[in-house]
């Protein structure tokens, strides 16, 4: 080795490459484990070509900075490939704005305004504060509907949170 110390980073290199194959196969068998959970829960919005064959599965949560770095990404994938179908997982894990930002998001989807909504929020360069989330939901949205469809359906959005959340930690192992 001394004499030949390139062996060590060749060494390096493959061991690295192995444990990268190794998470890819892990997350491979778990997404086929729990694709019907993923990719056909009908409570998860979702956009693009509901008869698409390529299908993507995002999580996420509206005050994430780097999800909102995603966001255009998402919508330019959405726009030019026509037969991608992209389910949205709310999960809220930056607290009680989170929370109220994603019943806000379930709320939309109950006007089929789901995406716009998303967009909304997660184009805005504010924190999603529930006075901020409420503004965007009055240009996008009919508010009076918006208001009672939150109101009556509370413990819906509870439970869709907590099933986004178990599926995210428990399931796909995901780390907040």
């Amino acid at each position: 080795l001394v004499k030949n110390p390139q062996v060590m980073i060749e060494m390096a290199k493959e061991l690295q490459q192995q444990q990268v194959n190794k998470i890819k196969l892990s997350m491979k068998d778990t997404i086929a484990k729990y694709s019907d959970i993923i990719f056909k829960t009908k409570s998860r919005p979702q956009a693009g070509n509901p008869n698409g064959n390529i299908v993507m599965a995002e999580v996420f949560d509206n005050q994430c900075g780097v999800c909102k770095g995603m966001d255009p990404i998402v919508d330019k994938l959405i726009k030019n490939t026509p037969n991608l179908k992209v389910i949205f997982i709310e999960w809220p894990i930056f607290g009680k704005d989170s929370i109220f930002a994603a019943k806000a998001a379930f709320a939309a989807n109950m006007q089929g305004k789901y995406y716009e909504m998303h967009r909304a929020m997660m184009g805005s360069n504010k924190q999603l504060t529930e006075a901020e989330v409420m503004s965007i939901a009055k240009t996008v949205l009919d508010y009076n509907k918006f208001m009672q469809d939150l109101k009556d359906n509370d413990k819906l959005f509870d439970s869709l949170i907590q099933e986004n959340s178990d599926l995210s930690i428990k399931k796909l192992k995901i780390d907040g």
